[in-house]
């Protein structure tokens, strides 16, 4: 079928069918509530067939996405694997005369624990469009340029090691990124060092399909994709693993992808097509089925004595549950969450409110959050909160 977002790997503008995911979103996210999963055609690697555009994501990451993570404790894991894995590799080699810039910097905590280490680099540079980051890393005296991932054609410096680090997943277009990558690059054996979700294992993650699926998330890579997106600019791969977050109180793991690649004229240009990527999501996909008829079975009563209720949880999990589930014919009092930047925002006109506005409530909490329901009940008892608790 004839898709409404090109391939971006590879550009071509036919693919098939996986399936249609659907969420609320509040209304100022200005972003789809829907879109299908497609695989292209030609090379095989599966994406969000979404209608939004490149303006659309801007306006969401620099209104909504403020590097306040709602699961900081799989942001800090998929931090430490990174920079152990990557701190190995280079300091196999002499750093004196590079210069480092880690792309779409964040708060900035990888560029600052790169300076702290001894790895040695010429330089080290964070680019990000946020004041916040620019905050932190001015702190450190590291260098803060302020920019876009697709507008890096007026930085004249060249970099021998650039960093991109839970990003490409999120991108609209990957290759027109990596394309401005490599106007930055110097271009004698300059080396990216890249970390994605490994899709191609997702058959083995037990996560709610809201984890992998959502808003934020519309690129699916592998390492054969990665390979084929990055041939788009004649580098090759030289270092690669995939590991394996597991979660303390989840029983599932989630699969990370890290890479680094070399600039080498002499990479193969053509396409391998990724066969095996498309099989495992089919296989997540099935098991998710049954998924939203649990969830139904939890909530019945309340919905069927049209019970006042909180849900505690504003992230993509509980848009996922709203649109999927009878979560939506609960009568929802409030949304409640830590994430200080939801606080006094709304979904579907309900506040999102502090844990501690519900204090002297007696509503039954409904604990909708993907991996850290235990840490909200642990907070609940600390808070001696002795209302009806039901997780999802």
């Amino acid at each position: 079928m004839l898709l409404n977002r090109k391939c971006p790997v590879c550009r071509n503008d036919t693919g098939g069918y996986l399936k249609k995911i659907e969420f609320i979103l509040p209304e100022d996210y200005h972003l789809p509530s829907e879109y299908n999963v497609v695989v292209c055609d030609k090379c095989g690697f599966v994406f969000a067939d979404t209608i939004a555009s490149l303006e659309d994501y801007d306006r969401y990451y620099v209104s909504f996405n403020n590097y306040v993570p709602d699961n900081k404790n799989s942001e800090d894991m998929v931090h430490n694997i990174t920079f152990n894995y990557f701190y190995k590799i280079l300091k196999k080699y002499d750093n004196s005369k590079k210069n480092y810039i880690d792309l779409g910097a964040g708060d900035g905590s990888f560029a600052i624990r790169i300076n702290d280490s001894n790895i040695g680099f010429k330089s080290i540079s964070g680019l990000d469009p946020s004041y916040n980051c620019k905050k932190r890393l001015i702190k450190h005296n590291i260098g803060y340029i302020n920019g876009s991932i697709y507008n890096l054609g007026n930085i004249e410096r060249k970099f021998e090691v650039i960093s991109v680090f839970s990003v490409l997943e999120h991108l609209l277009n990957p290759l027109e990124a990596i394309r401005e990558i490599d106007k930055i690059l110097n271009q004698d054996r300059g080396q990216i060092m890249i970390n994605v979700p490994d899709c191609s294992f997702m058959e083995d993650n037990d996560t709610p399909l809201a984890n992998n699926f959502n808003q934020e998330h519309i690129n699916y890579f592998s390492l054969q994709s990665l390979d084929n997106l990055f041939k788009n600019i004649n580098m090759k791969r030289v270092f690669s693993e995939t590991l394996f977050i597991e979660y303390e109180n989840n029983k599932s793991k989630e699969a990370l992808l890290l890479a680094l690649y070399e600039k080498d004229n002499t990479t193969e240009k053509d396409f391998v097509k990724d066969v095996k990527t498309v099989e495992s999501i089919k296989n997540y996909l099935k098991k998710q089925d049954n998924f939203f008829l649990d969830i139904n079975k939890k909530i019945q009563n309340f919905v069927n004595e049209n019970i006042e209720v909180l849900v505690w949880g504003g992230g993509a999990y509980t848009f996922n549950l709203l649109s999927n589930t009878d979560l939506k014919k609960c009568n929802i009092k409030y949304f409640v969450d830590n994430n200080k930047n939801k606080i006094g925002t709304n979904i579907q006109g309900i506040e999102i409110v502090s844990p501690n506005s519900i204090i002297k409530t007696n509503y039954p909490i409904i604990i909708s959050s993907m991996l850290n329901s235990q840490k909200i009940l642990e907070q609940i008892n600390e808070i001696k909160l002795e209302n009806e608790i039901i997780i999802l």
